[in-house]
């Protein structure tokens, strides 16, 4: 949660009920199911398999807990046992605040400390002190008051309704109201995926499949949506029904190409990738989703040339240049993947590259990271009505406590730019 409050306090992204990030405060039990969940499955794996399992609790690894030792020890192999352990103890978290055990039921509590001791008691390494830490770390009052006033002054009329599914629903029925083809391309194009969250493919596609079947540019976007939905093989077939009638462009080449890959159908895959390339040898970002593929496929040199040839295009599409200073970054070349970055953002300003540059000068040095990350995040918020977000994006949450708790993580990311 804490790193989840970052991101939403320095991005100030417009949010919602559906977004990853929110739901934690929006269903304030949904952190404490989603680790009883995860860690019942890793109690009962070990349980069923301790030949081949070692449990180590966090603050052991931090502590030193020699790992390579036991996994030599048990599984017979010699790695380096004097290697540098990768952990930094300044980036270690383990409090937990009072006000979020405090949204939870007694029941559930209940259950996250019984599975908790079942961990301990099969711990390889654990330390001396597994204790939770509770912390109630409350801001000065005022700060809370002050928010929680302009909440107060926010004017509600227009505001997202909390209904998903009567807002999900007035999608559909604004999807099949529109009777001109070119009004409804433009809609379904600008469709987010969260609206047609809960609604089934099959209460809108086979009507709008009838009413346009001869409209290629209607097709055409249904077929971008299904994507989006990551329903491939639908998605697939409106492409192609698309071309039939006399609708083509490269790049759909290309988004066949990766619904084939997220089916798992990598020949089929590689061939529209390079028919993409071959339609249009000058988009860059052909290339950049050929290599992603030829990196499944362990063809690395070979997807080392693609990165190179999306990037050498599209020097100033992020698209283009995240994906190949990751490729230089896992291939040990952070030297190089943070070069690449700072020759964008000498050019152009995106933010997503200033994260990834941000991350890469983490990984480089700690301390150096931090101070870019900071000063980075705090140049964007200076401009920025942090306040008057923060009030919006409450509007989104039922319970108090839960409010109280994202308005104190908030205020608490924001002061320490200014520490």
């Amino acid at each position: 949660m804490h790193r989840h409050s970052r991101d939403l306090a320095y991005g100030l992204s417009n949010v919602n009920r559906e977004m990853g990030g929110v739901k934690f405060w929006v269903q304030p039990e949904l952190a404490a199911k989603m680790w009883l969940s995860y860690n019942k499955r890793l109690v009962e794996f070990a349980n069923e398999n301790p030949h081949i399992t070692i449990v180590a609790t966090q603050r052991a690894l931090f502590e030193g807990a020699p790992v390579i030792q036991e996994v030599n020890t048990k599984f017979g192999f010699a790695l380096n046992e004097e290697v540098k352990s990768p952990f930094d103890a300044s980036l270690f978290r383990d409090k937990a605040n009072q006000r979020v055990i405090s949204q939870l039921s007694h029941s559930l509590q209940t259950q996250l400390n019984a599975v908790w001791n079942e961990l301990l008691e099969l711990a390889t390494f654990r330390s001396a002190d597994e204790e939770p830490h509770i912390v109630n770390d409350e801001l000065v009052p005022n700060a809370l008051v002050q928010v929680q006033a302009l909440i107060s002054e926010q004017t509600m009329v227009g505001l997202p309704s909390k209904d998903t599914a009567s807002r999900n629903s007035a999608w559909l029925d604004e999807c099949l109201a529109i009777t001109e083809s070119a009004a409804l391309s433009q809609f379904l194009d600008a469709s987010p995926v969260y609206r047609l969250s809960g609604i089934e493919v099959l209460e809108w596609l086979p009507l709008i499949e009838e009413r346009f079947a001869l409209h290629g540019h209607v097709i055409l976007a249904v077929a971008k949506l299904l994507l989006r939905l990551k329903e491939y093989q639908l998605a697939i077939n409106c492409f192609q029904a698309s071309v039939s009638l006399g609708v083509y462009f490269p790049y759909i080449d290309m988004m066949i190409g990766q619904c084939w890959q997220a089916l798992g159908e990598n020949a089929k895959s590689e061939f529209f990738f390079k028919k993409a390339i071959g339609a249009n040898p000058n988009n860059p970002i052909f290339y950049t989703n050929y290599a992603k593929l030829l990196l499944i496929l362990n063809r690395h040199c070979e997807a080392e040339t693609q990165f190179e040839l999306g990037y050498n295009k599209g020097l100033s599409q992020p698209g283009c240049v995240i994906p190949y200073c990751d490729f230089l970054d896992n291939q040990q070349r952070t030297d190089q993947a943070i070069a690449v970055a700072n020759n964008f953002l000498n050019e152009w300003k995106n933010p997503s590259v200033e994260s990834l540059l941000s991350r890469l000068m983490l990984k480089q040095d700690i301390t150096e990271g931090k101070i870019h990350y900071f000063k980075q995040t705090k140049q964007k918020l200076e401009t920025q009505d942090t306040m008057g977000w923060l009030a919006r994006t409450c509007s989104v949450i039922d319970s108090s406590l839960a409010e109280e708790d994202l308005i104190i993580r908030c205020l608490k990311h924001w002061k320490k730019l200014n520490d």
